[in-house]
């Protein structure tokens, strides 16, 4: 027999535990956020001396790609039965969050060497790199599971049904 209670209360998916490249991706973040503190330029003047500015201060670029990547580390963490349901699997969202931000550092990274080499930026770009490519990997197979993929559906758009053999 079901009490009441059971009965009101809603079902909730089954806890999941954080997978290692979901980990990754929030530690990317974690350390990405970190780096933007660090000098991304630096110029020495005769008058003044050297002055340098952080991520943060050389371009806004840097914050949007920090909080796209603390985006993605919410979104890979958080249980699947708090998630919204969407017609893409659940791993684009932070692919592509992560790609974004992978090229705004890039950008950014470019924009650095007008002021010479620092190693900071260079850095910050291979953790945004290791976070996208930690990220994208599960994208293709997730896709050709998605119940609403052509693939998974059995037929490609536009084409003949698939036949397995």
């Amino acid at each position: 027999m079901t009490s009441d209670a059971q009965r009101r209360s809603p079902q909730r998916a089954p806890a999941r535990r954080p997978a290692g490249r979901d980990l990754v991706v929030a530690g990317g973040a974690l350390l990405y956020a970190v780096l933007g503190f660090l000098p991304w330029a630096s110029v020495t003047y005769d008058v003044l001396g050297p002055i340098s500015a952080s991520g943060y201060g050389l371009s806004v670029l840097v914050p949007v790609a920090v909080v796209l990547l603390v985006a993605a580390a919410v979104w890979a963490l958080l249980p699947v039965g708090r998630l919204p349901a969407l017609a893409v699997p659940r791993s684009v969202v932070p692919a592509g969050l992560a790609a974004l931000a992978f090229l705004l550092t890039l950008v950014t990274w470019l924009r650095s060497t007008d002021y010479g080499f620092e190693p900071v930026p260079l850095l910050a770009l291979l953790v945004a790199g290791a976070v996208t490519w930690t990220a994208v990997r599960p994208v293709p197979a997730e896709l050709r599971a998605h119940p609403s993929s052509p693939a998974a559906a059995g037929a490609l758009p536009g084409g003949p049904p698939v036949s397995e053999h």
